[in-house]
């Protein structure tokens, strides 16, 4: 059974077209808790409005220590660790059978999505002249 853990304390508010409306949500108390490792599949079997019919499809608002995230499987020792200086994560589960048979999780260090909409969000536009720098590292390891 794979665990996550997040360092970060909100999520981006999705409307029912699943795009973020500009606000964000503290994530204390909810399934979206992941500043302990907890298992994936507790957090698709929660009740919680953000929950899409189709698993998790949330974007969070990275903050504190790295790593940004940390997916463990205990019973292989295996590990992954994310390292980003992007400001959010999108994960996305696909856990539907119907969509994805196998199962997967999907990890997309990123900016603020549909930033280019929402004036809430930082700028998403690179000025002339200016240079766009971001790192990403995807450590693998055992425990």
């Amino acid at each position: 059974m794979h665990r996550l853990q997040v360092a970060g304390a909100e999520i981006l508010e999705l409307d029912e077209s699943y795009l973020p409306t500009g606000r964000r949500l503290g994530v204390a108390g909810t399934p979206f808790d992941l500043a302990q490792p907890k298992p994936i599949s507790s957090i698709l079997t929660a009740t919680h409005p953000q929950l899409t019919a189709i698993g998790l499809n949330q974007a969070g608002v990275l903050s504190g220590a790295p790593p940004a995230l940390r997916l463990t499987s205990p019973g292989s020792q295996l590990e992954l660790c994310v390292e980003t200086d992007q400001p959010c994560l999108q994960l996305y589960s696909g856990l539907e059978p119907a969509i994805c048979p196998g199962g997967a999780l999907v990890i997309e260090p990123q900016g603020f999505i549909n930033a280019v909409n929402e004036l809430r969000f930082p700028s998403p536009w690179l000025e002339p002249g200016r240079r766009y720098e971001r790192s990403t590292f995807y450590r693998f390891g055992s425990q």
